[in-house]
C-alpha cells in the first residue's frame, strides 16, 4: 500500500487493472520462467511445459518427452504471433530470453536430451542423459532459428540467464560441475 524508501515514504495505487491476460498449459505442469517487453509493445514468454501438448493461440505444442522448453511470441494485445518448443526425449528447458537489437531474441536453458534439434542445427549432449548441457538459441523475429550453440561437460551445466552486451554481442551466465570447454577457453 505504500512505497518505502531512504528517509520517505508515500502512498502508492491500492489498485491496478491489466489490461489483458491469458494462460499457457495442458493437463499437467507447465511453467513460464522468463518473460520480457519487446519494442513493439508486446512480450516473449519462455518456460517449459510437462503436458503432452499445449494449446497457446493458434499453436499447437507438443511434447517430445519428460519436459520441453517453449518460447511464445504476444503482440501488444495479447494475441499469440508465434509459438515453438526445443526438446526431445528427456527433460529440456528454456530459462531465459533477452530482445536483441535487430528486433530477434536470444534464449538460454538446459537439455538432458542425448540430442536436440534446434532449426537446422543439432546441439549433442556431452555427459548423458543423467547430466544437462546448456544451450543457447538465437531467434529471428519472426521464430526461426538463426543459430544455435551448446555448452557442456561431463556432469551438470546449465545456462541461468543471459544479456545483451553494449557491442552487439551476447553474455550469458549460469554454472558447470567440473570443466567445459567453451570456444578457445
Amino acid at each position: 500500500e505504500y512505497y518505502f524508501g531512504i528517509g520517505a515514504s508515500r502512498e502508492a495505487p491500492t489498485t491496478m487493472s491489466p489490461s489483458y491476460a491469458t494462460n499457457v498449459g495442458g493437463s499437467t505442469d507447465d511453467y513460464i520462467e522468463s518473460v520480457v517487453a519487446t519494442e513493439d509493445g508486446g512480450y516473449i514468454a519462455v518456460g517449459y511445459f510437462t503436458s503432452d501438448e499445449i494449446k497457446v493461440g493458434d499453436y499447437v505444442l507438443t511434447n517430445s518427452g519428460e519436459q520441453d522448453g517453449m518460447i511464445i511470441k504476444y503482440s501488444s494485445e495479447g494475441v499469440v504471433e508465434w509459438a515453438r518448443c526445443v526438446g526431445e526425449e528427456e527433460s529440456d528447458s528454456i530459462t531465459s530470453v533477452v530482445a536483441t537489437s535487430d528486433g530477434g531474441y536470444i534464449v538460454g536453458g538446459y537439455f538432458y536430451s542425448a540430442e536436440i534439434q534446434v532449426g537446422e542445427y543439432t546441439l549433442t549432449n556431452s555427459g548423458s542423459i543423467y547430466f544437462p548441457d546448456g544451450m543457447i538459441i538465437k531467434y529471428n523475429a519472426e521464430g526461426v532459428v538463426e543459430w544455435a550453440r551448446s555448452v557442456g561437460g561431463s556432469s551438470n551445466d546449465y545456462i541461468q540467464s543471459v544479456a545483451t552486451t553494449s557491442d552487439g554481442g551476447y553474455i550469458v551466465g549460469g554454472y558447470f560441475s567440473t570443466s567445459i570447454q567453451v570456444g578457445d577457453y
